[in-house]
């Protein structure tokens, strides 16, 4: 992802393992929105997965995305 496109970033916590997870919602170069699964490891940033919005996220960003300037 480049240029001037808003990302938002999201905690997370897997209730099974209590991992913190950092979630990443954005848009490609070509405008398809996607989502990044991330974590600290030592003093980085590790990517653990990425994968387009599925049906219930893809609203709940775009409504995001229409406000995130406000």
């Amino acid at each position: 992802m480049n240029g001037n496109r808003a990302v938002w970033l999201r905690p997370a916590t897997d209730p099974t393992t209590g991992l913190m997870t950092l979630v990443i919602l954005g848009r490609a170069d070509n405008g398809t929105p996607l989502v990044i699964f991330a974590g600290r490891a030592d003093r980085d940033i590790e990517v653990s997965s990425a994968a387009y919005l599925n049906a219930d996220q893809a609203p709940e960003f775009q409504k995001w995305e229409a406000t995130c300037n406000d």
